[in-house]
């Protein structure tokens, strides 16, 4: 593409490029404005997660505990990395703890937005573009999103915070990996392996499945530098040396990963639409665009895939078939891996906004051939700077006018009903802290907010029998029954069942579950209106609640982090289920006497208990796996920072010293 012969008028036109991305940005996100909550389907089962990590977990001396928050509990940081809870903490510090935790994930959510434009600019540089040509990439990537993650709809619709975290380091990590090996980037940039390991390891301690991503564009993105004709194999020694870094500095999240025994629970994910449908929807503005930038992302993709092939212009082909082959590699994975695997089906969902991306910088290219072209048509030839700024002011216009048209509408929102707000009261005050309440799905009224369970689980500060993220948890296809909600020829065997899960008090909308719990002998009616129910549930002969066991009698004595202690009484000996995922963490005693807890048919803890009367102590450990991890990465960082500085060092050495009428130092690198 065109290059701009003025250094300062490269730098210029960069900066307000950067300013007029920010300002749109900021102007997109206007909505946000305000104390509500950030909306989203899952923000409030992240604010829980997060809320409960920094406050019981590291301030209180530890890197990872037992989670009890949803479903049967599970370890908090082993699917899913600390990421997103250390960045929600640094933006409480950051303010001074001005801020609330919802306020801080507003903040952090708001900044993986705006670093967008810089990221996709870096990466568009990388691949060849000119630097303003590159910005107008960059403000285009404002209006890519997807309801499946990233950008402002998987955000603020659908609430998938630790992916929109994950979208910018992933096209900042393929950013990078293009450095290396394209000879012709036009970037001074030049890094070594560490920061490309540093932003690999931050996305495995973020967003996994991120990686799965990343794994699935590295080779699409080498590819294209090996068909403009300017690859560096010089690079592979750099990606290699990156790739071990990555190993160690990652070791935090991968090797517990790896070597546990608990992450059995089951994948959820998104149906990929068929291609025909799928492309309009990206054409039309609906999927992966958003707005009128799906049509000239199209037309601007077209423009360089033809103008590629005439002029035999290899970066304009090369940068125009990038999207296309990701966007088949989408379907062709969703239709061979998500026959196997519920994974499988992960890497075409999480990858959708990713072929709105890496169509920017195709797109730019496009319009600036397009400019070029009509240009002499209405007057005289136009200069260099002229023709992109022309081409950053018409994607800018776009970008705006796509990004203005989103509307966050009443279900995304977080306006709770007053009856919500009772209801929360009511558990707050009524559910044992170490107790549970379930919550019945299904049809109900207008709440006020998305996924009323969860508001309900954050704002009460109570654990809940309501599934978020299940593949973290093992065990967790048997909280089903509490969301299924009984039978009309059911009601007591449900509430036996939801109260041997160790629930207490049952909430839910829904109408027709409501009647039939309605006057219930064992429920106690708590709230009773026409938008919600909440109930007590009441104890019985041979029946208590807020217990832990599934079988035999019991009571909880005592509990802490990591911790309970539970009177259990059983008529006969045997093994004794606990209301609680099995994980190899767990330690047992019963009276004091040390035994080996095992994994029950439905992924829950149990341990044999004698008959009669027994005190049973349960204390989660973490497996070796996540202390040799942290070591692993910690001694890692060490080595790195140690190896960085020789490097600095010996490159302060080795640089020529300017004299009189020589060179200066920053000439003679040249």
């Amino acid at each position: 593409m065109t290059r701009l012969a003025d250094v300062t008028t490269q730098r210029r036109l960069r900066w307000i490029g950067a300013l007029v991305s920010i300002l749109i940005g900021i102007w997109a996100l206007r909505f946000l404005a305000g104390g509500e909550l950030a909306p989203g389907n899952d923000i409030t089962g992240h604010l829980q997660r997060s809320s409960f990590g920094l406050r019981e977990v590291f301030l209180g001396g530890h890197l990872d505990a037992w989670y009890p928050g949803s479903m049967l509990g599970y370890q908090l940081f082993l699917f899913y990395g600390p990421g997103l809870t250390v960045l929600i903490g640094l933006a409480d510090l950051a303010t001074l703890g001005l801020v609330s935790d919802a306020g801080a994930i507003k903040m952090v959510l708001v900044a993986a937005y705006l670093v967008m434009p810089y990221v996709t600019t870096r990466l568009a540089l990388a691949l060849g573009l000119a630097p303003v040509t590159a910005s107008a990439a960059g403000v285009l990537s404002l209006a890519a999103g997807s309801t499946r993650g990233g950008g402002i709809d998987g955000s603020f619709a659908t609430g998938l915070a630790a992916q929109q975290i994950g979208v910018p380091l992933v096209v900042l990590a393929l950013a990078m990996i293009v450095e290396h090996v394209n000879t012709s980037r036009q970037t001074s940039r030049s890094s070594g392996p560490l920061p490309l390991a540093s932003v690999v390891a931050a996305l495995a301690l973020t967003h996994p499945l991120s990686l799965l991503v990343l794994a699935m564009l590295t080779p699409l993105l080498l590819a294209t530098i090996w068909v403009q004709g300017t690859f560096d194999h010089r690079g592979w020694r750099v990606l290699f040396i990156a790739a071990g870094w990555t190993i160690v500095l990652s070791a935090w999240w991968w090797l517990p990963a790896a070597l546990h025994q608990d992450l059995r629970g089951p994948v959820t994910s998104f149906t990929l639409p068929g291609v025909r449908e799928h492309l309009d929807l990206l054409f039309e503005g609906r999927r992966g665009w958003r707005g009128v930038v799906g049509v000239v992302s199209a037309a601007g993709v077209g423009i360089a895939m033809i103008a590629g092939l005439v002029r035999r212009n290899q970066l304009l082909l090369s940068l125009a078939l990038l999207p296309v082959t990701t966007f088949a590699v989408l379907h062709i994975s969703h239709g061979l891996l998500g026959v196997y695997s519920d994974v499988g089906r992960q890497l075409p969902n999480r990858g959708l906004v990713f072929v709105a991306l890496l169509a920017a910088p195709a797109t730019a290219a496009g319009v600036e051939t397009l400019v070029r072209l009509v240009a002499p048509l209405i007057g005289r030839r136009p200069s260099v700077p002229a023709v992109a700024v022309v081409t950053f002011v018409i994607l800018a216009g776009v970008a705006f006018r796509s990004v203005t048209t989103l509307e966050i509408g009443p279900v995304d929102r977080y306006r709770p009903v007053a009856e919500l707000h009772e209801a929360a009261e009511i558990l707050a005050s009524g559910v044992p802290d170490s107790a549970r309440y379930a919550w019945i799905d299904g049809a109900s009224g207008d709440l006020g907010v998305p996924e009323p369970q969860r508001w309900l689980a954050w704002k009460a500060g109570r654990n809940s029998l309501t599934p978020f993220g299940p593949e973290y948890a093992p065990g967790s296809g048997t909280v089903s029954v509490a969301s299924n909600g009984p039978s009309p020829g059911g009601v007591d065997t449900w509430i036996d069942d939801v109260r041997l899960l160790g629930a207490t008090h049952i909430a839910t909308g829904n109408e027709d579950k409501a009647a039939l719990l309605a006057g219930h002998q064992r429920l106690t009616a708590l709230l009773d209106s026409d938008v919600l129910d909440v109930w007590r549930i009441e104890p019985a002969p041979g029946a208590p609640t807020g217990s832990l066991t599934v079988s035999g009698e019991s009571r909880i004595v005592d509990h802490g982090l990591n911790r309970y202690v539970v009177e259990v009484r059983r008529d006969t000996p045997g093994p004794t289920e606990m209301a609680l995922g099995y994980s190899p963490g767990w330690r047992a005693t019963v009276d004091g006497e040390a035994v080996t807890p095992t994994e029950s048919r439905f992924g829950r803890l149990e341990i044999d208990v004698p008959a009669g009367d027994h005190l049973v102590e349960l204390r989660f450990r973490e497996p070796v796996s996540g202390p040799l991890g942290r070591s692993v990465t910690l001694v890692g960082v060490v080595v790195a920072l140690a190896w960085w500085w020789r490097q600095r060092r010996r490159s302060t050495r080795s640089e020529p010293v300017a004299e009189t009428g020589s060179k200066s130092p920053e000439m003679a690198r040249r």
